[in-house]
Protein backbone atom coordinates (compact mmCIF):
# COMPACT_ATOMS: atom_id res chain seq x y z
CA UNK A 1 0.00 0.00 0.00
CA UNK A 2 1.29 3.42 -1.13
CA UNK A 3 1.22 4.74 2.42
CA UNK A 4 2.74 8.62 1.08
CA UNK A 5 0.13 8.98 -1.21
CA UNK A 6 -2.22 8.12 1.50
CA UNK A 7 -0.67 10.67 3.76
CA UNK A 8 -0.65 13.45 0.92
CA UNK A 9 -4.07 12.60 0.25
CA UNK A 10 -4.57 12.88 3.87
CA UNK A 11 -3.01 16.32 4.14
CA UNK A 12 -4.98 17.72 1.36
CA UNK A 13 -8.55 16.59 3.15
CA UNK A 14 -7.08 18.67 6.21
CA UNK A 15 -6.51 21.55 4.18
CA UNK A 16 -10.04 21.26 2.34
CA UNK A 17 -11.49 20.79 6.16
CA UNK A 18 -9.72 23.72 7.38
CA UNK A 19 -11.26 25.96 4.38
CA UNK A 20 -14.79 24.32 5.03
CA UNK A 21 -14.54 25.64 8.66
CA UNK A 22 -13.60 29.13 7.81
CA UNK A 23 -16.14 29.13 5.41
CA UNK A 24 -19.14 27.85 7.30
CA UNK A 25 -18.10 30.31 10.12
CA UNK A 26 -18.45 33.51 7.26
CA UNK A 27 -21.36 31.93 6.22
CA UNK A 28 -22.95 32.33 9.61
CA UNK A 29 -21.67 35.57 10.61
CA UNK A 30 -23.33 36.56 7.05
CA UNK A 31 -26.43 35.21 7.86
CA UNK A 32 -26.40 37.03 11.03
CA UNK A 33 -25.59 40.86 9.42
CA UNK A 34 -28.58 39.26 6.90
CA UNK A 35 -26.57 39.55 3.60
CA UNK A 36 -27.84 37.08 1.03
CA UNK A 37 -26.07 37.65 -1.51
CA UNK A 38 -22.54 37.44 0.47
CA UNK A 39 -23.85 34.34 1.96
CA UNK A 40 -25.38 32.37 -0.65
CA UNK A 41 -22.04 33.07 -2.50
CA UNK A 42 -20.03 31.34 -0.19
CA UNK A 43 -22.71 28.58 0.35
CA UNK A 44 -21.86 27.90 -3.36
CA UNK A 45 -17.47 28.00 -2.70
CA UNK A 46 -18.79 25.41 0.19
CA UNK A 47 -20.43 23.44 -1.97
CA UNK A 48 -17.43 23.14 -4.14
CA UNK A 49 -15.09 22.95 -1.15
CA UNK A 50 -17.50 20.40 0.29
CA UNK A 51 -17.28 18.09 -3.30
CA UNK A 52 -13.64 18.61 -2.84
CA UNK A 53 -13.33 16.87 0.12
CA UNK A 54 -15.49 13.77 -0.74
CA UNK A 55 -13.66 13.07 -4.10
CA UNK A 56 -10.61 12.84 -2.08
CA UNK A 57 -12.62 10.62 0.75
CA UNK A 58 -13.34 8.76 -2.43
CA UNK A 59 -9.96 8.10 -4.03
CA UNK A 60 -8.58 7.13 -0.17
CA UNK A 61 -11.29 4.61 0.02
CA UNK A 62 -10.60 3.31 -3.43
CA UNK A 63 -6.87 3.16 -2.53
CA UNK A 64 -7.35 1.30 0.07
CA UNK A 65 -10.51 -1.05 -1.55
CA UNK A 66 -7.85 -1.99 -4.06
CA UNK A 67 -5.44 -3.07 -1.69
CA UNK A 68 -7.75 -5.39 0.62
CA UNK A 69 -8.67 -6.60 -2.90
CA UNK A 70 -5.47 -8.42 -3.57
CA UNK A 71 -5.00 -9.85 0.06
Amino acid sequence: MDLNQLEQLGDELRSVGHQRRRLVERIVQEVNERDAQSSKELYRKLSNISNQAIEIIDRQKQIIDEEVQKM
